[in-house]
């Protein structure tokens, strides 16, 4: 789940749109810098909130969808 991975507030808000984000991931082209994740993610409408998760990371490549869930947790 993707709860396992963020805690408190940030956790219910992935929660309550996991569905969305599951949709925004669909399609994306990994590997993927964090830039053009970005865009890419951004392209697709994805809400601040996720877009700022992702920008606050430390990681630079991404390689799937576990790479970014990880990320956001260890940020």
């Amino acid at each position: 789940l993707v709860t396992d991975y963020v805690q408190g507030d940030q956790a219910t808000d992935m929660a309550a749109n996991f569905g969305q984000y599951t949709e925004l991931f669909q399609g994306i082209d990994f590997p993927a810098s964090k830039e053009d994740l970005l865009a890419q993610l951004q392209e697709k409408g994805a809400d601040s909130g996720l877009l700022g998760q992702l920008q606050g990371t430390n990681q630079g490549e991404f390689n799937d969808i576990t790479d970014v869930l990880n990320a956001i947790k260890n940020r």
